[in-house]
């Protein structure tokens, strides 16, 4: 962690700005010129330096208005109030209960699991990092350009890996934050992934339904495949938004409304699956899938189409199966629905960037938050991919 992470984070109980108290840290190596690609030509390298020259390793972080107590563990601020079950990679270890249960105990379990079976070399979804990595600007509806002293969240990193390498590739300030201990991971992934911008990504361990994070502090907000599993969508979009700057974009990915035939008896299945002890439930997952892939074949040959697990690992494929039926909660949604979530918060600029090879699975959309000048009427440019919404 460093300290400029006080900038960017709050306490998810109460709102206040943290104290940090530190117990153990070491001297980190910046490049110059790695300052002047993220930050500008123009920036001031030593003061980049003192700001992210420190990693905490070891502390603690104290709210100042109700003095609530946070650790950073292994680099990683965990801003998890104690009154949520939030098990760290599966382990099914819980916390003491000092606030009220939370609504949903199975899915931070069950995803941090599944992050804990996901290898760093493995293709996640069945897509290499590098072709994520080349998708992301699509999705953000953006090209190259512009990104100069931009700052990233990605809601629902997991471990890490693509948050490492966006900032990486295209030169920016980026914090990843997922709700289950897969998240510890995430250190390796900036240090594997990120290159000389490695002192420029952070991880955090926190809910959007008790966000962690500062109000309109992103100039770009990343959220592939998280909304859809919380017990409120339109609220963890909401918290989304909120920590949206005005003019900053907005990214959602969830899972499509399929063809009856395809959702009523995966409906069935996981009001099973998800009453099996995720241990269980993995062991299950593994062991099908030899008859779920010869199933997914059969229907792409019938409609002339590709499997993309067709060069997938069995491990790849378990995960799959497993995200699908584990989890507690999963939404789905049509385009028009989506879209919606956009209009009535009152963003511009809502593109469908659903990536042609997701569209069978995935809804995605893209929106500008409004600034001041948008109110009055200004014009508002940008870069971006015209798109219909189906």
């Amino acid at each position: 962690m460093k300290r400029r992470l006080l900038d960017i984070i709050r306490c998810p109980v109460d709102g206040s700005e943290f104290d940090l108290e530190v117990a153990k840290s070491r001297t980190e190596k910046i490049d110059d010129n790695a300052c002047r690609r993220v930050f500008g030509d123009s920036v001031n390298v030593a003061l980049i330096k003192e700001q992210y020259g420190e990693e905490i390793l070891e502390g603690t972080l104290v709210s100042r208005k109700s003095q609530n107590t946070y650790p950073v563990v292994d680099g990683v601020p965990r801003l998890i109030p104690t009154g949520i079950t939030h098990p760290a990679e599966g382990s099914g270890d819980a916390t003491e209960k000092t606030l009220d249960r939370h609504p949903d105990e199975r899915s931070p379990e069950s995803f941090g699991r599944q992050w804990s079976n996901y290898q760093f070399e493995d293709h996640t979804w069945f897509k290499d990092l590098q072709l994520r990595v080349r998708e992301f600007l699509r999705s953000m509806g953006m090209v190259d350009e512009g990104l100069t002293g931009a700052l990233l969240l990605d809601a629902g990193c997991g471990h890490g890996a693509l948050t490492a390498a966006i900032a990486g590739a295209y030169g920016i300030e980026a914090v990843g934050m997922d709700f289950t201990g897969a998240v510890g991971r995430a250190q390796t992934s900036r240090e594997k992934f990120a290159g000389d911008c490695a002192p420029f990504v952070h991880y955090v361990q926190g809910d959007l339904l008790q966000s962690p994070l500062a109000p309109v502090v992103f100039d770009l907000v990343h959220c592939s495949g998280v909304i859809h599993h919380t017990p409120d969508p339109h609220r963890a979009f909401q918290s989304l938004l909120e920590t949206t700057k005005p003019g900053g974009r907005l990214y959602v990915q969830v899972y499509r409304k399929r063809e009856a035939w395809v959702g009523i008896p995966n409906t069935m299945i996981r009001g099973v699956t998800t009453r099996i002890p995720t241990h269980w439930l993995w062991k299950l997952c593994v062991g099908a899938v030899p008859v779920h892939t010869a199933l997914v074949r059969i229907v792409a040959a019938a409609r002339g189409e590709r499997p993309m697990l067709a060069d997938a690992t069995r491990r790849e494929r378990a995960v799959s199966l497993f995200d699908n039926y584990s989890p507690r909660y999963q939404f789905r949604y049509r385009p028009r629905e989506i879209c919606q979530f956009f209009e009535d918060a009152g963003m511009h600029a809502i593109e469908d960037t659903t990536l042609e090879n997701e569209k069978r699975h995935m809804v995605a959309f893209v929106g500008v938050k409004h600034t001041m000048q948008d109110a009055l009427g200004t014009e508002h440019k940008h870069v971006g991919i015209g798109a219909t919404v189906a």
